[in-house]
């Protein structure tokens, strides 16, 4: 499948990418809005697929009948390589037009504005975001610009932790939750007993020395005695977790929760934090390797200019902003202005540069006494505890806050056989 989506969009066609675990209602509304002339499939998917008209279909994993020859469209820099379209999170999904010069343009931005991470030798990944993901694709583009760059795909994540100790890989790219899961089990692991609390004290001290360290404070001779000593007997292992030869890991897509980044920066494994949207060909800042900023989406990367305009909407301009929404002229015009995506996200800038996000511009709660409540970092931090999935927090024109909050039901049961208590079914 990877050799058919690059040998598409070298074709000089346009490629829609589609999830499976998409529903078929929303998978039927993105063909009739792009109108492709081919789906290119397997077998057992086919089915879902019969009532799309005008729709030729290829199973490429059924032996395949030569078919003659097309002469090919040589694709120019300004014609369009994919259409993606968004979660629908926050509306109806909407496709976005993402041209060939807007990943030549974040490509080598990303390569360069990430040197320690793409260029250096001998680099491995293992990729578990679907290749639907934007930021799936700018990351195969990024190892095919590299020399020896590898990248392993995984087909899910039920068995992420043995899978990536098996592959090895010096860098990952993943959201908050995976990262949570990883402290969770480590802790679950060392249980409630003299370990448990070792565990306890061993975390604590990893914050406190990543706030000394993002404070330009030295240690003292003590702490660098008791550091030393955690990390032979617990750091070493809960870093082991992600494999031998890990180095760097960039983290996006929701927002991080501070005293987890500190938890791992004090262990000696920053969460590199960044942002990107699909509008902008996936990333538009990271945290750099060296003097990242626990709580910020970093630096924007090397031709990207990011700006707040007067409403503290964060704004983006670079070579990587989209075409545009297809079928979708009106809200192309109101969310791309004189080249400026905004991006619907509240921002800021401090003095060396360093952007962050405090909020939704449309997700602000206004309560019944009139506070604006921004509920990113509260959910954030719920999301935390190992036994919480989701969580949404409400209390719109409410004379208080309250949130939604769905469990996770493998955690929710360790931690109730923990405690000797009966699992829920």
């Amino acid at each position: 499948l990877t050799l058919a989506l690059h040998a598409i969009v070298e074709a000089g066609a346009a490629w829609l990418p589609l999830d499976t675990g998409y529903p078929d209602d929303r998978l039927k509304m993105m063909l009739e809005d792009a109108r492709p002339s081919l789906l290119i499939t397997t077998d057992d998917q086919l089915p879902r697929f019969s009532d799309i008209p005008n729709l030729t279909s290829l199973c490429y994993n059924a032996p395949l009948t030569p078919q003659g020859s097309a002469p090919l469209q040589l694709s120019q820099p300004h014609h369009t390589a994919y259409i993606i379209f968004t979660s629908g999170s926050t509306g109806t999904p909407k496709g976005i037009e993402l041209t060939h010069s807007n990943f030549v343009f974040i490509t080598y931005s990303g390569v360069n504005s990430m040197p320690d991470i793409a260029m250096k030798p001998n680099r491995r990944l293992l990729l578990f975001l679907p290749l639907a993901h934007c930021f799936a694709r700018f990351i195969q583009y990024c190892s095919i610009a590299s020399d020896d760059g590898v990248v392993g795909y995984l087909p899910d994540t039920k068995t992420l932790l043995p899978d990536v100790r098996s592959f090895e890989p010096t860098y990952l790219l993943g959201v908050p939750r995976v990262f949570e899961k990883v402290y969770n089990a480590a802790s679950r692991k060392a249980g409630t007993g003299w370990k448990g609390r070792l565990f306890f004290k061993a975390a604590e001290a990893a914050r406190d020395w990543s706030r000394m360290e993002q404070a330009g404070e030295k240690p003292t001779m003590k702490q660098t005695a008791e550091h030393l000593s955690y990390e032979a007997s617990v750091y070493h292992t809960v870093r082991g977790a992600l494999g031998p030869r890990i180095r760097y890991v960039a983290c996006g897509g929701a927002p991080l929760d501070v005293s987890l980044a500190h938890f791992f920066n004090g262990i000696g494994l920053p969460l590199l934090e960044g942002y990107g949207m699909t509008e902008t060909c996936a990333p538009s800042s990271v945290n750099p390797t060296s003097g990242y900023k626990i709580g910020t989406i970093g630096l924007p990367l090397q031709g990207v200019t990011m700006g707040v305009d007067e409403e503290g909407e964060l704004c983006i301009k670079s070579p990587a902003v989209c075409a545009g929404y297809h079928n979708n002229p009106d809200v192309t015009k109101q969310q791309i202005v004189n080249g400026w995506l905004h991006t619907g996200d509240l921002g800021s800038i401090d003095n060396e540069g360093f952007v962050s996000i405090v909020g939704r511009k449309k997700d602000l709660i206004i309560t019944a006494g009139g506070k604006n409540v921004s509920p990113c970092e509260m959910e954030a931090s719920i999301m935390t505890s190992p036994v919480v999935s989701q969580c949404v927090m409400i209390g719109d024109r409410k004379p208080f806050i309250a949130a939604i909050i769905s469990l996770d039901l493998g955690e929710t049961n360790a931690w109730l056989a923990s405690k000797g208590a009966e699992c829920v079914a």
